[in-house]
């Protein structure tokens, strides 16, 4: 469910446009309609957590995200938290929120505004500072996620516990020992084979194991410096620190089903088509090699560990 079909034809590329404008259309209504069906509700959650799903959204995407929580809410499996972080500079309380995000709080969300803006940053920020026993769930706010999204990340994390688990991964891709552009990595479809050529999207559905990032994924300053706008590049990049690779689900998610109807924030491609993602991805490896003596993005350094 809430998924579109793959193929790169005509055709299907408008059986895709079809699909995401009756989604669009007809999810809303349902949700709406259904909404008080006790099945889509988390059972109130343990005093420490075992699994949190985190999001953030802003402005211009506000009075859509509600339609992501409650896809979340109707998860074959549910977290022990859905955790919405705001921005106090965007916010200036709950009650300017939207009725329809405002009363999922009586079905489990939690929101939550901060002082400043981290921007995508706030997507992981504080819930790996507040809960870093957790396992961190991390989504965007702008996709009908499938039902089974979680339980497949969850199943992937059992079987894989030293892991990056991800549902959305691009191959890297290394010429003559050298990091190619980002435009030119391939999607990774492997499903089940960790690889440290995987690199994650955080937006797809991406599941952080307690304890696998360095204190200095934190350092606020530093990432908001030199990787503001690329919260996907800053992660990858912080776990590899300690070596961890990558896993895929067998979720098929080249083509995600997007929430339309609102100005389009700036994702990890788009950002790229404007140069930045591979100008972030250059600022973090120099920042990385400064402060541990090892550039993430070496892989033979890593393939021969």
């Amino acid at each position: 469910m809430y998924s579109l079909c793959t193929g790169n034809s005509s055709v299907q590329s408008s059986l895709r446009a079809l699909i995401r404008f009756f989604a669009n259309k007809a999810l809303p209504i349902f949700f709406w309609v259904t909404k008080n069906n006790k099945e889509y509700r988390l059972i109130p959650s343990k005093k420490n957590p075992e699994t949190i799903v985190s999001l953030t959204s802003f402005p211009d995407r506000i009075n859509k995200v509600w339609l992501v929580i409650e896809v979340l809410l109707r998860q074959t499996r549910k977290p022990d938290k859905i955790k919405l972080w705001l921005s106090k500079d965007q916010f200036s309380s709950i009650e300017v929120l939207p009725n329809r995000l405002l009363s999922l709080q009586k079905r489990g969300l939690e929101i939550e505004l901060r002082k400043g803006n981290l921007r995508s940053h706030k997507k992981y920020f504080y819930a790996l500072k507040e809960y870093p026993d957790a396992k961190l769930i991390t989504v965007d706010d702008d996709i009908f996620y499938r039902t089974n999204m979680i339980e497949k990340l969850l199943l992937f994390a059992e079987n894989y516990p030293k892991c990056i688990v991800a549902n959305y991964v691009r191959k890297i891709k290394i010429t003559d020992d050298e990091l190619s552009p980002y435009n030119e990595w391939s999607f990774y479809t492997s499903a089940g084979e960790p690889n440290y050529l995987a690199f994650f999207g955080s937006g797809g559905g991406t599941l952080f194991q307690p304890q696998i990032f360095p204190r200095e994924t934190l350092d606020k300053e530093t990432f908001m410096q030199i990787c503001s706008s690329a919260d996907d590049v800053w992660l990858n990049l912080m776990t590899r620190i300690n070596n961890f690779k990558v896993v895929k689900t067998d979720l098929e998610t080249i083509n995600l089903l997007p929430i339309t109807g609102s100005l389009q924030n700036l994702t990890l491609s788009s950002v790229n088509l404007m140069g930045q993602n591979d100008t972030q991805i250059d600022a973090v490896r120099k920042f990385c090699i400064e402060k541990f003596n090892k550039d993430p993005m070496k892989i033979a350094q890593f393939i021969s560990n």
